[in-house]
């Protein structure tokens, strides 16, 4: 019984995490001239955010939160989603990009 409840979880959670990844921003070319970074290191943060922050809680949007906002909440995650300086500055510069103006 165990298993088939620990099946259904796992098979919950990866519905979740698709349906809410394929709803995320995808970055485009033109975001290089906007954000000043390159399109690949904007794929590669929403791939991490996708990755890193999806495992323990639901992912919001990035016009859900300002770019300070945004700043506190990746700033207290860093340590709980063991996140090194470079992965946390590409995952940032992913959500500020579309984030939600002042």
């Amino acid at each position: 019984m165990h298993l088939i409840k620990y099946y259904f979880l796992f098979a919950v959670g990866l519905f979740l995490l698709v349906r809410c990844s394929s709803a995320l921003y995808m970055p485009v070319a033109a975001d290089e001239v906007i954000s000043g970074n390159s399109l690949d290191s904007l794929i590669t943060g929403r791939n991490l955010y996708i990755s890193k922050c999806a495992s323990c809680h639901s992912l919001y949007l990035p016009k859900q939160y300002t770019l300070h906002q945004w700043e506190i909440n990746v700033e207290e995650m860093e340590e709980k989603a063991k996140l090194n300086s470079t992965q946390k500055e590409l995952i940032f510069n992913y959500l500020v990009l579309n984030c939600k103006t002042d």
